[in-house]
């Protein structure tokens, strides 16, 4: 996956490469989990931003729904929407990938 180096102006440029401070692109990290899954994954959110449009492309924060909102992540069953929450718990960088079979990522990587 290539992030472009800069959304928008709306992220900073770090957040929008999804680098975490250990140098780790957490948005590629987040997708390579997914991918161990299926082969067809897309971000879902990067840090505090959703970023899932429902189509492939450039990263960039939408106003699909709220970050807080695990209902309203696509295709993820229960264990997934478990997942999420997880995710909504990590410190930033982090970044949630999913996949529409059901499969998602995180970064950074946590015990399921």
């Amino acid at each position: 996956m290539q992030v472009p180096d800069a959304v928008d102006g709306s992220l900073s440029d770090s957040v929008a490469r999804g680098i975490d401070s250990g140098g780790v692109n957490t948005a590629e990290a987040a997708m390579a989990d997914c991918q161990t899954r299926a082969s067809h994954c897309q971000l879902y959110a990067v840090d505090t931003a959703v970023v899932w449009s429902g189509q492939t492309g450039a990263p960039a924060p939408t106003k699909f729904s709220k970050l807080e909102d695990a209902t309203a992540v696509p295709y993820l069953s229960l264990l997934g929407r478990v997942g999420y929450l997880t995710f909504l718990r990590l410190q930033r960088s982090r970044a949630f990938a999913i996949a529409p079979d059901g499969a998602w990522g995180i970064h950074p990587a946590t015990t399921r």
